[in-house]
């Protein structure tokens, strides 16, 4: 596939997620149990290994109390999801991303709908803006190897975050035994045709205390440079960071960066792996893991 092609198909994979409405990614607890059963697998879909599980529609929830309710909503301005791994017996199914569905006590207001509405389609003109304005930097680094999904999904994930703690990659691993099936199991028996059956799992969890590890404000943007730097070390044929392009990139995708240069990016790549070289380390190898999820995932939303 060609260079261009093959940026212009991951761009409208990419933007066709983020143009998920968000109102859709809302749910009361009684809408989910008003949910149909899993469509059937497809006849073209192979078995699956004795024991595996064949998911033809999966969703992370989460539940919202009312007082958080109006900070989710104010801070909401693309569609959410997880990196879910499961646990088998002996062995651990590789991540899949999940998308993730807000539990809320009752249904959106107007006013609420709207506004998500509202930040979801600024956030849509920037995607659209930052992509045109960076488009033959993004060609060229396609051209020399680079994943195209990949760095735009870290330019989306990290090139505006705010914040002075070390982002964190975490993947939940939900074991087997959390699970439970809420429809009959005959299809399990062997030479039975394949029915749906609805797999539920929960696991109590509370977000984990920020890091007690601090770096400077945007250091979000200065990890999204590293984790750029670290890809295109490694799949283009050019050695070094890349400090220009990573430059370019960042001067549009980024808050107040138009004075970025590759000589700052050099310093900021310095700064960040003499003081977090540890976290970063283990960052590059969750996100190694999360990039094969990606690919997955941002298939579906491929255009033929």
């Amino acid at each position: 596939m060609e260079p261009e092609h093959l940026l212009d198909r991951s761009t409208g994979s990419l933007r066709r997620w983020l143009a998920t409405p968000l109102e859709s990614m809302f749910a009361t607890a009684e809408d989910l149990r008003r949910l149909p059963p899993p469509p059937r697998p497809a006849r073209t879909v192979r078995p699956t290994a004795q024991g595996g599980i064949l998911l033809t529609r999966a969703f992370a929830t989460y539940e919202i109390f009312a007082e958080s309710r109006p900070t989710l909503i104010n801070g909401l301005h693309q569609p959410e999801y997880l990196l879910q791994s499961i646990r088998q017996a002996s062995r651990t199914i590789d991540p899949m991303i999940l998308p993730v569905i807000f539990v809320i006590p009752s249904t959106l207001t107007p006013a609420e709908g709207e506004q998500l509405r509202r930040q979801q389609t600024e956030r849509l003109v920037y995607f659209d803006r930052c992509v045109a304005r960076t488009h033959s930097v993004l060609v060229r680094l396609t051209e020399e190897g680079a994943n195209p999904l990949w760095m735009l999904s870290i330019l989306v994930r990290y090139a505006s975050r705010t914040g002075t703690v070390f982002p964190s990659s975490r993947v939940a691993v939900l074991p087997q035994s959390r699970f439970a099936f809420e429809t009959p199991l005959s299809w399990t028996k062997r030479g039975d045709a394949v029915e749906p059956v609805r797999l539920t799992g929960q696991e109590a969890s509370s977000p984990p205390p920020p890091r007690p590890r601090r770096g400077p404000a945007g250091i979000g943007v200065n990890v999204g440079m590293a984790l750029l730097a670290d890809h295109l070390h490694v799949t283009t044929r050019r050695h070094g960071p890349h400090a220009t392009e990573i430059a370019a990139l960042c001067q549009e995708w980024g808050p107040d960066l138009s004075h970025l240069n590759r000589e700052i990016v050099y310093r900021r790549l310095k700064r960040l792996e003499t003081s977090h070289a540890g976290e970063l380390h283990r960052l590059v190898r969750d996100e190694a893991q999360q990039m094969k999820a990606e690919q997955a995932f941002f298939e579906r939303f491929a255009e033929p």
